[in-house]
């Protein structure tokens, strides 16, 4: 006589939380049924049960049971938020329009934070693109402090190396720089930030009194 132990096929249940500003994404995973214990393998190269720490996108897990049955599971981190960062008082001052590559849109005055999600600027990576901005004034022209950043990897910060493309100030009217998208890039669809503030740089994230974002 053998023995034959029987078992139904592996079952994979994905809890997952969103990943924020920071890499704190979660994946709780549960298995049943096969033969325990199981081993993992992420697409990470994890080998734990459950993931923490995780940047947004896709994860893919290997589970073989204690018999040599593999399933395979598919979990997406969602993405966060990006840091709050706004001008309070756009009575003076303003960014009026922007410009990629010759492809010009125009904004004028948000009260302080302007969101375009539907506005979209194609880009290839290793090239150069120029890019344009340019203020307007309630009435006196000011000299003005500009930052610019892309968010290259997608991981809803603009602190990663390279992802700050522009600085400088002060600087009366219009202001043009050429962007190189770098390699390394990641592709998709991802986040371009532009802040203009009077009497210093902008900072990375907060409120200030003013100018204005974009």
């Amino acid at each position: 006589n053998v023995e034959l132990n029987t078992s139904s096929p592996m079952v994979l249940n994905f809890e997952s939380s969103n990943a924020s500003e920071s890499e704190n994404g979660t994946v709780d995973l549960t298995v049943s049924n096969g033969m325990p214990p199981y081993n993992y393998y992420w697409s990470n190269t994890a080998t734990t049960e459950d993931l923490s720490g995780l940047s947004s996108g896709s994860y893919s897990v290997t589970v073989t049971d204690d018999g040599g049955c593999e399933v395979i599971g598919y979990v997406d981190i969602g993405g966060g938020e990006y840091c709050n960062l706004r001008g309070s008082n756009t009575n003076y001052e303003w960014i009026d329009r922007i410009s990629w590559a010759g492809e010009e849109f125009v904004t004028g005055p948000d009260g302080g934070l302007g969101i375009y999600h539907t506005v979209t600027f194609a880009a290839v990576v290793g090239e150069t693109y120029t890019f344009e901005a340019e203020p307007d004034f309630m009435a006196n022209q000011f000299s003005e402090y500009w930052r610019i950043w892309i968010d290259f990897n997608g991981d809803f910060d603009f602190s990663d190396p390279g992802e700050e493309v522009f600085s400088d100030g002060p600087h009366i009217g219009a202001i043009l720089t050429a962007i190189e998208i770098p390699a390394d890039a990641t592709l998709g669809v991802t986040t371009m930030r532009i802040a203009m503030k009077y009497g210093s740089i902008p900072p990375l994230c907060g409120v200030y009194a003013y100018g204005e974002v974009e």
